[in-house]
């Protein structure tokens, strides 16, 4: 499981809001000014992402938050390799029908254009169990 301590910026029935607090990648490192762990993640700022939560809790409340390896990685995998596939395979079968260039060329980016709207329409319909919900596991005094 993944961890991030969190502050509840909003709570509608069981649903929570929170704001996670970004750590550095090294950790509390004197060298701030030729790190680029910190330069890199003040540009980043946090964003307030929607929580399952199964805590009573209130605005400003101090939480931990999870998010399950596996299903992180599953995601990752589905989100970044289906694409690609898709578009090897379109320009593969493209080449073998026709040895023009800009065939090739425009059948692989319509199918990688193809794989990536497959993704976002089916992102609420059976894409839903390789979805990645953060849920709180407790509450930090």
């Amino acid at each position: 499981m993944i961890e991030e301590l969190a502050t509840v910026v909003k709570v509608k029935n069981h649903q929570v809001w929170v704001n996670p607090q970004i750590s550095s990648g090294c950790g509390a490192c004197m060298q701030k000014t030729s790190c680029t762990s910190s330069i890199v993640g003040q540009f980043f700022k946090p964003r307030i992402i929607e929580v399952d939560s199964s805590f009573p809790l209130v605005v400003g409340d101090k939480v931990m938050v999870t998010i399950d390896e596996s299903l992180l990685l599953n995601a990752s995998l589905l989100l970044y390799l289906f694409p690609l596939v898709a578009m090897f395979i379109g320009a593969g079968v493209a080449e073998g029908l026709s040895n023009v260039e800009s065939y090739v060329v425009t059948a692989g980016l319509g199918s990688l254009v193809s794989a990536l709207a497959l993704l976002h329409i089916s992102q609420k319909t059976w894409l839903s169990s390789y979805c990645v919900k953060a849920v709180v596991v407790k509450k930090v005094s």
